[in-house]
């Protein structure tokens, strides 16, 4: 595998060195540099990828990845974006199903994700219903959120459908819509009961006509109380046991049966 790899890079090293032109950057994961094509990113993103290195993933996300799945495990993905988190969960050996509910950013997580066939994509955005519009949609592009078509789903009925194996781990960051997407996973939550690395976005309120953005549970959101009530134990990013979300950052949640070992 890491022979296609390295023939993968040497193309594009070689284009680039010929041409005298910049067409890739490499960000690298473990030593293997990974062609991104500069024609999928903005600036934003490539500042970001440059910046981070080792593909947005820290040293909090190794350790929760290595105690929630194996390699040949299905995980999550829910909130692609441009394929940041998917890749190095790739890397990890999961078989990744991407989610990513704006068109906007559809074509470029297909394109970046491309030689990684343990991904999958599926184009839609998660909720508590299902239904396709037009609205305003926070993609993550630039603060103007212009109209997109998004197809919402709820994933309970989705992974049925579309024959999902239960998955070992799930990441969400979708911009505060965690509080309506998780109202439709409780077969998820309650049966299946993977490792959650989820982004609580409770500060922002971002909200559109098809769009809610972040909604409290006294608004009709989902209760993350819920967590505990399931017998789910919280780590902050620091990997500290919390009793409750208590402001906007990373959490890993595991499972009581299935608490991690390796510290």
């Amino acid at each position: 595998m890491w022979n296609f790899y390295l023939r993968k890079n040497l193309k594009y090293l070689i284009k680039d060195f010929f041409c005298r032109k910049i067409r890739c950057i490499y960000p690298p994961f473990n030593g293997i540099l990974y062609p991104i094509q500069l024609k999928h990113l903005s600036k934003k993103d490539g500042l970001k990828v440059h910046k981070d290195g080792e593909l947005a993933l820290n040293d909090s996300w190794k350790k929760c990845w290595i105690n929630a799945f194996e390699p040949g495990d299905t995980v999550l993905d829910i909130g692609g974006y441009i394929g940041m988190v998917s890749i190095p969960l790739a890397f990890f050996g999961g078989i990744v199903h991407t989610f990513e509910g704006s068109p906007r950013n559809h074509k470029r997580l297909k394109e970046i994700c491309k030689p990684l066939r343990q991904i999958k994509i599926h184009p839609v955005a998660l909720s508590n219903q299902k239904k396709q519009c037009i609205t305003r949609f926070n993609d993550c592009i630039d603060g103007e959120h212009p109209e997109q078509e998004v197809t919402y789903v709820v994933y309970d009925d989705y992974a049925r459908e579309n024959n999902i194996p239960d998955p070992k781990f799930v990441k969400i960051d979708i911009e505060g819509m965690e509080s309506i997407a998780l109202l439709g996973m409780t077969n998820l939550l309650e049966n299946i009961r993977p490792v959650w690395q989820l982004e609580w976005h409770c500060h922002l309120n971002t909200q559109y006509s098809d769009y809610p953005g972040f909604v409290s549970h006294e608004n009709g959101g989902f209760d993350f109380n819920r967590f505990n009530e399931l017998n789910y134990t919280i780590y902050n990013e620091d990997f500290k046991i919390v009793e409750q979300f208590d402001k906007p950052e990373n959490y890993f949640i595991f499972p009581n049966e299935r608490l991690p070992k390796n510290l």
